[in-house]
């Protein structure tokens, strides 16, 4: 299976960058989302409250009501800027 990944696409916005790894149980993602954008973020993991945002508990950053948990992902959006996330798989 894969345990990395990463890309860019030219958007009408600016460039979108991304990358992936998994490594001992936990799953890093780096986003780079350009100005006056937003995207919509898919975590893999346990659950919501083991989703790190630039090494800080994501519920400290969004409300929870903005935190979404389908199946195994915690799904939430996030403006421009670049972006850091960890989670337990």
């Amino acid at each position: 299976s894969l345990t990395w990944a990463e890309g860019s696409y030219h958007s009408m916005s600016g460039k979108i960058e991304t990358k992936w790894k998994k490594h001992d149980n936990k799953f890093e993602y780096h986003i780079s989302i350009p100005a006056n954008t937003t995207a919509t973020i898919h975590i893999p993991g346990k659950s919501a409250k083991t989703v790190l945002l630039d090494g800080k508990k994501l519920n400290s950053y969004l409300k929870s009501s903005e935190i979404k948990q389908h199946g195994d992902y915690t799904v939430f959006e996030m403006g421009s800027g670049n972006w850091m996330f960890e989670s337990e798989l």
